[in-house]
């Protein structure tokens, strides 16, 4: 994901904009492993942070795991 590549190139580490962003660090881990992203305030937020070098279309393209039974869910509606 290109939001960690820039987090990579200034040297900031998870925990660094966890604080930024106002959340928990795991709330980042999570963003990393794919199992969560950013709700659109965060995602705003992190544009900002990057000065551009993370975009709004990065952060909607980036994967998130989908749990099967949600998806069970979903397919019984």
């Amino acid at each position: 994901m290109k939001l960690f590549q820039w987090l990579e190139k200034i040297g900031w580490s998870d925990s660094e904009l966890a604080e930024r962003l106002g959340v928990s660090r795991a709330a980042v881990s999570g963003y990393r492993t794919g199992k969560t992203q950013p709700d659109l305030t965060n995602a705003v937020k992190i544009v900002k942070l990057s000065e551009g070098a993370v975009t709004c279309e990065d952060m909607l393209k980036a994967p998130v795991s989908i749990n099967k039974e949600v998806v069970n869910d979903l397919d019984e509606l």
